[in-house]
């Protein structure tokens, strides 16, 4: 998809972390934006950012892990602008916990928003997009954690939805081989954003309600914590727009640790089956 500008790209989980920096990175290509968050605020914070480089921003206040609330999105976004053409499905949640301790409500949570999140996306925009029969392109937001599960042990319930998002996307992308649109899904390792103080603060009542966090990555930096070195989101963000123009199928994080990471998947995989067909 060559052709951004003037064109219409809708971004969930836009209001902060990786979500803004799309965002704001498709503005910068000359995109009008619907920016869908579950806090309002967060949304029309960014849109008026995007308002400042020259483009019009329609910010939605959308829970994506229940339908109705997408389809009023969806609705929302063609009312205002008649098209779309890029589709984000970037809206997520993490869950820190071994798969032995997760609660039931926190599964739901997590498979919820992670997973049943872009499956809503998909099923409300997708269809309309393939009948206006132009370019466009879906990015799926899932993690390095879709790609290998990593070593801490207490992750299992985020890497299974994340999993997901990435063998979902790849299917869709055969699935779409032939027509004007294409897929690609995000993997991001650790990148400057609040998901985790978010997780805390922001968990549903019907999902068990917030619980107690250790504080923002500002209240981290402004203690003199020691913190892991992340990604800028606006990084990632400049390397989904490449994406989008190649019609390529990923985009990473940091790419040597995440090649090495696949790399030592992929050989787990022919080491420890049991290839013998007998």
């Amino acid at each position: 998809m060559e052709q951004l500008a003037g064109r219409v790209a809708v971004v969930t989980g836009g209001g902060d972390g990786i979500g803004r920096a799309l965002s704001l990175t498709l503005a910068a290509e000359g995109m009008d934006l619907v920016i869908a968050d579950v806090r309002l605020e967060r949304a029309s914070a960014v849109a008026e950012e995007a308002r400042t480089l020259g483009r019009r921003a329609l910010p939605v206040a959308v829970d994506v892990g229940d339908r109705a609330s997408v389809e009023a999105l969806a609705d929302a976004a063609y009312a205002e602008f008649g098209a779309v053409q890029v589709l984000c499905n970037n809206a997520g949640v993490v869950g820190v916990s071994p798969l032995t301790a997760v609660e039931d409500a926190n599964w739901r949570w997590l498979i919820q928003v992670n997973l049943w999140g872009v499956v809503y996306g998909l099923q409300t925009f997708l269809p309309r997009m393939l009948d206006a029969g132009q370019e466009g392109h879906v990015v799926n937001t899932a993690s390095s954690a879709g790609l290998y599960p990593g070593g801490s042990g207490r992750q299992g319930a985020y890497v299974a939805s994340k999993y997901a998002v990435v063998g979902m996307t790849e299917a869709l992308a055969a699935e779409l081989e032939g027509s004007p649109i294409g897929a690609t899904v995000l993997c991001p390792t650790a990148t400057r954003t609040d998901i985790f103080h978010n997780a805390f603060v922001g968990r549903p009542d019907t999902y068990g309600g917030p619980r107690p966090s250790r504080g923002t990555l500002a209240d981290f930096e402004a203690r003199g914590d020691v913190l892991p070195e992340m990604m800028d989101p606006m990084l990632l963000a400049r390397r989904v727009v490449r994406a989008i123009r190649e019609r390529r199928r990923y985009v990473v994080g940091d790419t040597s640790e995440v090649r090495a990471n696949v790399r030592d998947r992929l050989q787990r995989i022919l080491d420890d089956c049991d290839w013998n067909e007998e």
